[in-house]
């Protein structure tokens, strides 16, 4: 009997490796929920396959069992992947926290500058080979300066010597392994000293790129083009990260596939022209693409296209047939040897499933425009911004809460131009490394980049360019995959094919559904959650109205993902407090949440062009509220007040005293500009009664945290 999928021996291993990562996390956290039924799934399907071995092993001439002893050996394979990728990955999660050390209290540090941020009033450091009071850290810190002007020079290569408390970022998923520092700190400037060092050639490079791309490109698209040569957006505004999510074309910030198939078009014609033989093709495009991701400091999207274009150059040479699918699974497998916690960065998801949508659906679209007899020379490229736009739309749902309704059509108008962009970019940066004067003619990819921006913000700035949506499951993006995966390689009937599909898509319905059930929630409650910004809080009135205390634009993801969590798409009331929010990220706000009416405080000046309630106090349904001198606010809930607020002082303390006394219940804070003891100690602002405090102090702490009304 035939086979009635099309398997790749390479696919079936690299989906081993990632159910082999997945059911570890599951028996590591089979108490958990949530991994619960996924941890049931997977013992199930590793049940199938053995019995699948073992009744092919047991009759192999039986007709009843002709399909099993065609496919038993594809689930050995997969079981066989399971087990041995589950083992690797068990071992890199123990190693890996073997190594991590626990710092407490202020320690001694010392690193080398390998990044420079440069904020209003702070500069943010990304510091290698830091050792701490004799301890070799084994990640990066990050370290904010707190600065006004500052007369250090914090080049790439100086090494800071600092004494701080250094604070672990909290692990709560194995992304966070991915990230080039998992450690943090934060000081004034005057506990810092900078010496000269040396950047090692990879630093030294790129320093001098940035270097040159501000000295003849405006400084917006000298960071935009930054990111395009080596995938490094800490330099892009929060403005333009914005419009370019919005508008679906945020994919070319991060190198990838494109830009790789951009460089590697450039290497083999130059080569094709000095008709370099097979070995000296491969070794220069094999040296220049490693040198390049040494550069991008091997992100996943980076090495996937590499690889994948090193797979189809050498098949290519070698007289071979070339195939997507096992190329793209033998890439993901080689990330994974070598990093295996990459599957779970967002980067690494987005690329792969931009690639098995091109692999998958694009052939599909290519027949059916084909049939409708639509204009050749296009039909490739809209085929392929259609699959990707396709591929892209559950995964901006679960990460990003927002899907793009014009990405396709952007990107056909976009990819042409950055195509051009890139190249004339590359080439000019490393013509004006070698001979300065050629740099002058980076003027032409900054207009090129100035009309990506141009079509960005008119696609961004149309009022129905995007939805909202609340969050996808994983379940979802996975059946969304399978149909995506059944569409190009299952090859029964094709009723029976229609069939399978439809009740897979029966499935993907039933899954969004309970995608947007809401989650259970107290009404009547307040919903805590404190920010690197600022202190927000989500109050739940027993009418069902929604009011938010405290905005801010540059925590607006985090306020997002809340909302999103609890299905919010609607704010009746927003309490702006301390920080002003510019108009049109306002505007933008107002629109999503279809927002009712807006309080500040009467001293805080504005130019919203939508009407604002100015008044120091106010009723919003069973709640009375009041600004406390633009800090906070307060809550009053019968006899007992709440308070919400930003940065505290000792006289904005004595002030919440006197007024409110013994009626304090409990405080939000997202920080305080006094000793923590001091205000422990302020035995008129926290109460203590049967052992219990009646204040809830919360200290720069990410967590979401509630209290009832």
């Amino acid at each position: 009997m035939k086979s009635i999928f099309n398997f790749r021996p390479l696919f079936i291993i690299f989906l081993g490796a990632i159910l082999g990562a997945v059911y570890y996390i599951s028996i590591a956290n089979i108490y958990n929920k949530y991994w619960l039924g996924l941890f049931v799934v997977i013992t199930i399907l590793l049940i199938m396959m053995m019995v699948y071995v073992i009744l092919g092993l047991l009759d192999k001439k039986s007709k009843i069992l002709s399909y099993m002893n065609i496919t038993y050996r594809v689930w050995l394979t997969m079981f066989v992947s399971v087990i041995i990728f589950g083992a690797i990955f068990s071992l890199a999660v123990a190693i890996k926290n073997d190594k991590l050390i626990d710092v407490k209290g202020k320690a001694s540090c010392v690193g080398v500058v390998t990044t420079v941020d440069i904020r209003d009033t702070n500069i943010v450091l990304e510091l290698r080979d830091v050792e701490c009071d004799g301890k070799k850290l084994d990640s990066n810190l990050i370290l904010t300066v707190y600065t006004k002007g500052s007369a250090l020079d914090y080049s790439v290569g100086s090494k800071v010597a600092t004494y701080v408390v250094i604070d672990k970022i909290e692990i709560d998923e194995y992304n966070v392994y991915n990230y080039s520092a998992i450690y943090r700190a934060s000081t004034s400037e005057y506990n810092v000293s900078v010496s000269s060092g040396k950047a090692n050639i990879f630093e030294s490079i790129k320093e001098k790129t940035k270097s040159l791309l501000y000295r003849y490109m405006s400084d917006e698209n000298a960071d935009i083009g930054f990111a395009m040569l080596f995938g490094e957006k800490e330099g892009i505004s929060d403005n333009i990260s914005n419009v370019f999510s919005i508008s679906g074309i945020s994919h070319i910030l991060a190198v990838s596939g494109l830009h790789i198939g951009v460089l590697v078009a450039g290497l083999m014609y130059i080569l094709e022209k000095l008709k370099a033989n097979k070995i000296a093709t491969m070794s220069t495009i094999c040296g220049v693409l490693l040198f390049y991701m040494i550069l991008c400091g091997f992100s996943s999207s980076v090495v996937r296209a590499s690889i994948m274009a090193i797979v189809m150059i050498g098949t290519k040479l070698c007289g071979y047939r070339y195939d997507n699918l096992s190329s793209l699974s033998l890439a993901g497998i080689i990330i994974f040897l070598f990093n295996p916690f990459a599957i779970f960065s967002v980067g690494f998801q987005l690329s792969f499933a931009c690639v098995f949508a091109i692999i998958t659906i694009a052939p599909t679209l290519i027949r059916l425009f084909e049939k409708i007899h639509f204009d050749n020379k296009f039909t490739s490229a809209l085929s392929v911004s259609v699959a990707t736009s396709i591929a892209l739309i559950p995964f901006c749902a679960h990460y990003f809460g927002r899907i793009s309704l014009l990405s396709v059509v952007t990107n056909i108008f976009v990819i042409p131009i950055f195509s051009v962009a890139y190249t004339l970019l590359f080439v000019i940066t490393v013509l004006g490394l070698l001979f300065n004067f050629v740099a002058v003619i980076l003027v032409l990819p900054d207009i090129l980049i100035h009309f990506i921006k141009i079509i960005a913000d008119f696609v961004a700035g149309l009022r129905y360019s995007y939805v909202l949506v609340f969050d996808v499951s994983m379940i979802s993006i996975l059946l969304v995959l399978v149909l995506q995966y059944l569409l190009e390689f299952m090859v029964v009937k094709r009723v029976i094919k229609l069939i399978v599909m439809a009740v897979l898509m029966v499935g993907l319905c039933i899954s969004l559904v309970f995608d947007f059930v809401p989650r259970e929630y107290n009404e009547n409650a307040i919903i805590h959650f404190n920010q690197y910004y600022g202190n927000m809080s989500i109050i739940l009135h027993q009418n069902k109205e929604v009011t938010l205390v405290g905005y801010n634009q540059k925590d607006y993801s985090r306020l997002r993902d809340v909302l999103n969590e609890y299905h919010i798409s609607h704010i009746d009331n927003v309490i702006i407090y301390s920080s002003m929010p510019n108009e049109d990220d306002m505007d933008t706000f107002v629109f999503d949440y279809s927002v009712d009416k807006i309080y500040m405080p009467s001293s805080l000046t504005h130019r919203y062009s939508f009407d604002v309630v100015q008044i120091d106090s106010f009723s919003i349904g069973e709640l009375e509220f009041e600004y406390i001198s633009n800090s906070g606010v307060s809550i009053k809930t019968g006899e007992k007040y709440r308070i919400i607020g930003d940065s505290f002082d000792r006289e904005d303390l004595v002030y919440m005293s006197n007024r409110y006394y013994k009626d304090i219940c409990d405080i939000s804070v997202s920080s305080v500009t006094m000793n923590y003891r001091d205000i422990i100690d302020y035995d008129r602002l926290i109460l203590q009664e049967s052992g219990e405090y009646f204040a809830n102090i919360v200290l720069n702490n990410q967590k979401i945290w509630y209290s009832n009304i």
